[in-house]
This record gives C-alpha cells, sequence and structure tokens, in this order.
C-alpha cells in the first residue's frame, strides 16, 4: 500500500475527528489522556503551574486552568515530566482542549514537545488556541493533527499550554478538557474500506 495513502487517510481521519470535536463535543478515537482539572489535587500533581498559572471555576460547574500574562516571561502549564505521553509516531493522534478569554484579548497557546526515548528534546510546535472574540465568556473547542509533526524518533509527547508576555497580553485566558486521541483503529478502518472501493 503507497505511504501517501496512509497519510492522506490519517489526515482526513484527524481533520474528521477534530471537526466531530469543535462542532458539538464529540471525541472520535481512543481516548489515551484526559483531563479536565475538576480533581484538584491530581492536577496539581499532574502539571506544573508556572508564572502565573492556576486553577479556577469555569463557569459551568467545573474546572478550567488559568493562566495569566507575565511581564518578564512566558506563564505556562506544563505536563509534568513524569506525566509525558509514550507514544508511536506510526500511530496517529490528534489533541483536543478548549480555550476561552474571559475578558478578550490574545489567546493562550498549545505547545507540544517531542522527545526521543532518552528523553532528548527533538522539536516543538506551537499554536494559538482559537476563540472567537464576540463571544468572551464561552469556550472554544479546539483540534489538532500532531503526527505528522512528529520526528521519527519521537517516543514521548509533551503537552505545555503558555501565554505571551503583558507585551503581547494583557487579559488572563483559560484552558479546559484537554484530551489526547488515538486515531488507529479509525485510520485502519477507513484504509480498508479505501481499498475495497480500488477492487
Amino acid at each position: 500500500r503507497p505511504a501517501a495513502d496512509d497519510t492522506f487517510v490519517k489526515t482526513e481521519c484527524a481533520r474528521a475527528a477534530a471537526g466531530a470535536w469543535v462542532a458539538d463535543g464529540t471525541v472520535v478515537g481512543r481516548t489515551v489522556f484526559a483531563e479536565d482539572f475538576s480533581d484538584r489535587s491530581s492536577a496539581l500533581a499532574r502539571w506544573r503551574f508556572d508564572r502565573g498559572a492556576s486553577l479556577c471555576a469555569d463557569g459551568r460547574g467545573g474546572v478550567a486552568a488559568r493562566i495569566v500574562p507575565q511581564a518578564a516571561t512566558y506563564a505556562q502549564l506544563t505536563l509534568a515530566e513524569d506525566r509525558w505521553l509514550r507514544v508511536d509516531v506510526d500511530h496517529p493522534l490528534a489533541v483536543l482542549w478548549e480555550a476561552r478569554t474571559p475578558q478578550g484579548g490574545l489567546p493562550p497557546s498549545l505547545r507540544l514537545d517531542y522527545y526521543d526515548a532518552g528523553r532528548r528534546h527533538l522539536r516543538a510546535h506551537q499554536m494559538l488556541s482559537v476563540v472567537d472574540p464576540t463571544e468572551l465568556g464561552v469556550f472554544h473547542r479546539n483540534g489538532f493533527f500532531v503526527t505528522p509533526d512528529m520526528p521519527r524518533r519521537t517516543a514521548f509527547l509533551r503537552l505545555q499550554f503558555n501565554h505571551a508576555k503583558t507585551d503581547l497580553a494583557r487579559e488572563a485566558g483559560e484552558i479546559a478538557h484537554v484530551r489526547v486521541v488515538d486515531l488507529t483503529a479509525l485510520s485502519a478502518t477507513a484504509l480498508k474500506a479505501r481499498e475495497k472501493v480500488r477492487r
């Protein structure tokens, strides 16, 4: 089977999974990591809350992570090293999360760091969360297909949410309902269907 077929199908599956999440909160695929911050003691153990990051009520009866911009450095919420996700680059993964900026302004970013089996840093990728500036109090669902950006030697994935310095961002942002989903079974089913059509 051509590698291009694999890549195309995995990408289409990731788009469908992210689209379902953004549209109505449906989680497609096998969840390999989930964080809703509702268990505060567990959340504090799983994440490193640095420089302006803390937990807060999310206004819906749940809990979110609040990230307040700092003047001299970046406010950060980082997955603790002993909780980094063991990954296989042949398994398509997507990160799903919710973000909002209650007072407007620049939203927090998601940063992904890729490490090899010896926990040596290979690469990082960062993107701004997407929010609707006309709906400041509403959490907006975001999705990102991780796998195409992974170096082949990637063995661990670290998640981090951060906020720009105060020269760019003045208002706090919030993050909620973080998930990483494995789309291997979904893409395998799609590949089989594609092969049947070709016969």
